[in-house]
């Protein structure tokens, strides 16, 4: 259902940045509300997907750094999960603490980068789910 809204909203948004292409406030506005609409999503989603319980075996059985990085995944990922459990220790707040990374990081990049940036938003929800299910992918 979350998908179909989104969707919708992406379609009105690429419109409107056909239409009003030049009038970099309004996409502005956009990019904040899809931002914001991803970062919540992806923060809340639990249990979700083959890998839930590996992921958070990983961030639940390590304090140390040392701990961390001596497991069998990406020193980056890691690295990121060992940040995230020192700055407050909640699985939620790394699945946020990533896509906060994600988020910022490709938006700034189709904003500043991009033509017609809503459509290309559009185009990257459609290859990769809108980013709501980074974990060490993103």
């Amino acid at each position: 259902m979350i998908y179909y809204f989104l969707f919708i909203f992406f379609i009105i948004a690429g419109f409107t940045d056909l239409v009003y292409k030049n009038n970099k406030r309004l996409q502005f506005y956009f990019f904040i509300f899809f931002g914001f609409i991803t970062i919540l999503l992806a923060s809340i989603r639990w249990k979700t997907g083959t890998d839930w319980d590996s992921y958070v075996r990983i961030y639940s059985a390590n304090n140390t750094f040392s701990g961390y990085m001596d497991a069998y995944y990406e020193k980056g990922f890691l690295f990121i999960n060992y940040l995230s459990k020192l700055i407050y220790d909640n699985y939620s707040f790394q699945l946020m603490f990533v896509v906060l990374f994600v988020v910022l990081f490709k938006y700034k990049a189709i904003y500043k980068l991009s033509p017609l940036p809503l459509i290309s938003l559009l185009a990257s929800f459609s290859f990769y789910a809108g980013d709501l299910f980074t974990v060490r992918q993103g």
